[in-house]
């Protein structure tokens, strides 16, 4: 005995349906992320900065554990305030300003700095750092 399943007839424009919509998703996400990476804060400007300010920060963190004894950490001030301490220099390259704490075994201490990157020297170095006294 054989019997057929009737043909739904709604089955047809629900299926088109359902790809109209994971195309219109697809399409979205897509110009999402196009939109997300073009303004990443991170990234900006890295023609003119020489590299990018993620990069450049970095350096500057890399740089400024070089000249800590041992013992020694940082701790560096949030994501947030690190980006908007960071400006582009006239005529390329970086300028990034700000604050850290200094952890050691007799306590912490804070210390502003400033760190550089040349984009003609292609290098970065730290050029300012002062204890704050309280």
């Amino acid at each position: 005995m054989a019997t057929s399943v009737p043909a739904r007839r709604g089955a047809s424009a629900s299926r088109v349906f359902l790809w109209l919509v994971l195309v219109a998703l697809l399409a979205l996400g897509t110009l999402l992320t196009g939109l997300a990476i073009r303004n990443n804060p991170l990234e900006s400007d890295a023609a003119q900065g020489g590299v990018s300010k993620w990069l450049f920060l970095q350096q500057c963190q890399e740089k400024l554990a070089e000249q800590l004894p041992k013992g020694f950490t940082l701790v560096f001030a949030p994501p947030v305030e690190r980006v908007n301490g960071t400006r582009l220099q006239t005529g390329g390259g970086w300028v990034h300003e700000s604050v850290i704490t200094v952890r050691g075994p007799d306590g912490d201490a804070r210390a502003r700095y400033q760190c550089l990157y040349d984009k003609t020297k292609k290098a970065t170095e730290i050029t300012g750092l002062a204890p704050i006294t309280q």
